[in-house]
């Protein structure tokens, strides 16, 4: 016969295991019954006394609810602004502190940002640069060439590398050479752009958006035994790029000679596009690649070759690029390293497909309102750029979760956060998007917890939770507080999990 301990612990079990509190405290009165019906007096009162005990555990996950949004609000009432909100799986909220209030978002504008690119081109999209030739009118034995600038975002390097070798197969074939002039057409974006709340300075962040660039518009470059050399092995050094070194000092402005003995390295942003900078800059780039791409004998582009910005004929194209990298891959990326020149030449594009030519952020802007609009957004929320630079893109707790549901389709796309001030945090999978300005911090994305015994972390959307966390405060040192409320949503989560 079984004996009463373990007929004990084995209801217990099957009690704690049972998902409703309602039906665990009938389950508790059941077996209250079911066990004084076979003890004696004495034994009665010490499984009363258990039970009593289980009764309070299966109240705790209420209590504990109580406690953690307690503790937040308790926490939050030092900061000048602040907005948290936790859903469950479910879609009931578990956590929420003013979470309807708009306020500063910083970098979590992005989720914004990458919600409008795949609902407006798709996962699998692909960036196109377009080429055409034309006899150049003031050289009867040269070519033209002709590039209508796409507002490609993410023409590195080894993209433009992998262009230039196409694309020299394609005039070979054509014999659309030697090329003696090239014509950009970047009227894609509005020239004398500023982008609202961007400094200006020469830090790569701060690059400014153009149609047709590469590098992120930004130059690598490094001095080495006395040298200016690019700090990348496989992008060119240019003139633009010694422009550039010039300007900020590196090299002596009459001698072109490096000013400093000791070797440097830093990446710069390049200019902005109203100058033509951007242009000449991925022109020259193009020049270069096609000139390595060449065959013995054979020169495909002039020495003595000219640049020109402007309108361009509307020509057969000769050669179409589209970019090995897909959407999901480029928005992936601009999540995870929170690239802002990514997110601001996305926010372009977006203002170009939805009829601003050219493009300029107050057309993004009103994309960007539209959306806002379906997801429910208070009238004081708003976005004035794509990549949380400004001060004036005010978000609520609410609004970024309901970006984060918006976004399930395409849930792989948010970045890892790493978080180990937690007990069992191996156990939790939080994938989110930070942001961080002067007395801004933020953290929005999802939350998923390992079942005990279980190799796996949840996958289905039903199993995450969803959250955002907005703070602003002068005295705020980004992380540190933004960890400590993630500290106590975890916490939630632990407990009714």
């Amino acid at each position: 016969m079984t004996s009463l301990p373990l007929r004990i612990l084995t209801a217990l079990q099957l009690t704690m295991d049972t998902p409703s509190r309602s039906t665990r405290m009938v389950d508790c009165a059941i077996l209250f019954v079911y066990l004084s019906n076979r003890a004696s007096a004495y034994t009665s009162k010490i499984v009363f006394t258990f039970l009593l005990f289980l009764l309070s555990c299966i109240s705790n996950q209420t209590i504990a609810s109580t406690t953690v949004s307690d503790k937040l609000t308790q926490y939050l009432d030092g900061f000048e602004h602040a907005g948290v909100l936790l859903v469950d799986p479910t879609g009931r909220k578990m956590i929420s502190i003013n979470a309807d209030q708009a306020i500063v978002a910083a970098s979590t504008v992005k989720l914004l940002t990458a919600l409008l690119a795949l609902e407006n081109w798709g996962p699998d999209y692909r960036f196109e640069t377009r080429f055409a030739t034309k006899t150049d009118a003031s050289n009867a034995s040269g070519h033209t060439l002709l590039i209508e600038a796409g507002g490609d975002p993410f023409l590195v390097s080894e993209e433009m590398n992998r262009l230039a070798g196409a694309l020299f197969h394609r005039l070979i074939k054509r014999g659309a050479y030697p090329l003696t002039s090239m014509t950009v057409d970047d009227s894609l974006y509005r020239r004398n752009l500023k982008v609202p709340g961007q400094s200006g300075s020469t830090n790569p962040y701060d690059a400014v958006p153009a149609p047709w660039s590469v590098n992120f518009n930004s130059v690598n470059l490094t001095i080495e035994n006395g040298q200016l050399q690019s700090g990348e092995e496989q992008t060119p050094l240019t003139r633009q790029a010694i422009v550039r070194a010039v300007e900020i000092g590196w090299l002596d402005s009459q001698t072109k000679k490096p000013v400093a003995s000791q070797p440097v390295a830093e990446r710069f942003s390049l200019g902005g596009h109203a100058n033509g900078r951007a242009a000449r800059y991925a022109t020259e780039i193009l020049i270069s690649l096609l000139q390595q791409h060449a065959t013995t004998g054979v020169k495909v582009v002039s020495p003595s070759v000219g640049f020109s910005a402007g309108s361009v004929p509307d020509l057969p194209a000769i050669y179409v690029h589209q970019n090995q990298t897909s959407l999901i891959e480029l928005l992936a990326g601009m999540l995870k390293f929170s690239t802002n020149f990514t997110a601001n030449q996305l926010a372009l594009n977006l203002s170009a497909a939805n009829g601003q030519t050219p493009a300029d952020f107050e057309g993004f802007s009103r994309a960007a309102k539209m959306i806002l609009a379906t997801l429910g957004a208070g009238p004081a929320e708003q976005v004035v750029e794509g990549a949380g630079l400004s001060r004036r893109n005010r978000l609520s707790a609410t609004t970024l979760v309901s970006i984060i549901d918006a976004l399930a389709e395409w849930h792989d796309v948010l970045p890892s956060y790493t978080y180990t001030d937690f007990p069992d945090s191996d156990r939790f999978d939080v994938r989110a998007k930070t942001g961080s300005l002067q007395g801004v911090s933020s953290l929005a994305g999802t939350i998923s917890i390992e079942p005990e015994n279980s190799q796996t972390h949840a996958t289905d959307q039903m199993d995450l939770w969803r959250f955002a966390i907005l703070l602003n405060d002068p005295s705020l040192r980004h992380r540190k507080e933004r960890d400590e409320v993630l500290r106590l949503l975890l916490h939630q989560v632990h407990r009714v999990q």
